[in-house]
């Protein structure tokens, strides 16, 4: 019989390729783990979303003796499903996908702001997640057959602006290239789009 979700058990695994080690971190059970994110080295800091628990977490690796772990809860509205995640300076991204929200956790203050509504559409099903190099936080509508850009000025002043084209069926994974060309990996074709911000046109085989 198979566990019910809040008791499925997760991991991390950290694998050394040149001692050919694998080293296994043990989550809190109904984890349930989605998006993993690495920054620095000696020590690695870990980002992960828990979706299962509603929480981000932060595990800071310097060696299999030294190592901290720290959570955050994620519970502005219930079920709020930190789904994918990304690190960009001192700040992690990561949306929400119960609660139509994007995510953004400030590592030098602990200080966590959400962005919703402001041109987003309901339940969008947000995917992945990705920063340009200009500071626009790029991610998928997967249920609302969306490619989405959120600017912001402040935490009061900030927009969505949403794309949508007939090759957007079910987008899912996010790049962004050269030149912040985003490519978008269609789920529902399948199928790489490519997105030219500057001229707003959709590019596909």
């Amino acid at each position: 019989d198979s566990l019910p979700v809040s008791s499925q058990p997760s991991f991390l695994f950290r694998f050394d390729s040149s001692a050919q080690t694998c080293y296994t971190f043990t989550l809190p059970l109904g984890s349930m783990p989605n998006s993993v994110a690495v920054s620095g080295v000696n020590p690695s800091h870990v980002w992960v979303t828990e979706p299962g628990r509603d929480r981000i977490s932060h595990l800071v690796y310097t060696n299999t003796d030294d190592i901290a772990w720290t959570e955050y809860s994620i519970t502005t509205t219930n079920g709020s499903s930190p789904f994918r995640l990304v690190v960009d300076g001192n700040y992690v991204w990561f949306t929400e996908r119960g609660a139509n929200r994007i995510g953004r956790l400030d590592t030098t203050t602990d200080r966590l702001d959400e962005f919703y509504d402001h041109g987003l559409s309901p339940n969008a099903g947000l995917a992945d997640i990705k920063v340009a190099p200009d500071g626009t936080v790029w991610t998928t509508g997967q249920w609302s057959n969306r490619l989405v850009a959120l600017t912001i000025t402040s935490t009061t002043d900030y927009a969505f602006h949403e794309y949508t084209h007939t090759a957007l069926t079910s987008p899912s994974g996010l790049a962004i290239g050269r030149n912040d060309y985003v490519w978008v990996g269609v789920s529902g074709a399948p199928r790489i789009v490519e997105f030219i911000p500057s001229i707003g046109q959709f590019v596909y085989d």
